[in-house]
């Protein structure tokens, strides 16, 4: 698997989606080392390096949240 950290401005707009739920700084480290996750997963499956394996993150970053 890669092992690419996600562009620092993903990483503002991730933390800023995650503001309103008020969590521990331990649960957003969480939160965005899924994302890396998810990210370097998305590359290993082809997707270009950028917009579409960011979209793949939101994608399922949303989905996550809307169960919460």
């Amino acid at each position: 698997m890669s092992n690419r950290e996600l562009p620092e401005h993903q990483e503002f707009i991730i933390k800023t989606c995650l503001a309103p739920y008020h969590l521990s700084e331990d649960a957003i480290d969480s939160v965005m080392i899924v994302c890396r996750d998810i990210y370097n997963s998305a590359l290993d499956e082809g997707y270009s390096e950028g917009h579409k394996a960011m979209s793949e993150v939101h994608s399922r970053l949303r989905e996550d949240l809307l169960n919460i």
